[in-house]
């Protein structure tokens, strides 16, 4: 995972469309997950939360590689500011498919 905002929020963009998917295939197939596949759930659950906090930290700044940092440019915003639609976009998705399940 890429140290930086961006990278942060692809990150957790990318793993919750992967449980919006393994949701949504549960719920069409009519077939419950295991108790294995809800703690692997809610632990993602735990990581994003991390790894959010650890992107909200790091906004302003934009990293170079692991050992050089500069100020974020107008360009590092866009990135930023097009991962969180992204992110926010599969919130929403992943969260309509919790709802259609607790139906």
């Amino acid at each position: 995972m890429s140290e930086g905002v961006a990278g942060r929020l692809l990150h957790v963009a990318n793993n919750i469309e992967a449980w919006d998917v393994r949701l949504s295939t549960s719920l069409l197939d009519s077939v419950s997950l295991t108790s294995q596949q809800w703690t692997q759930f809610f632990d993602s659950l735990d990581d994003w939360s991390v790894t959010l906090t650890e992107a909200v930290k790091n906004i302003g700044s934009a990293v170079v590689d692991s050992s050089q940092k500069k100020t974020g440019s107008g360009s590092d915003m866009w990135v930023v500011s097009l991962s969180l639609v992204m992110l926010v976009s599969s919130c929403v998705h992943l969260s309509s498919s919790l709802e259609v399940g607790c139906i």
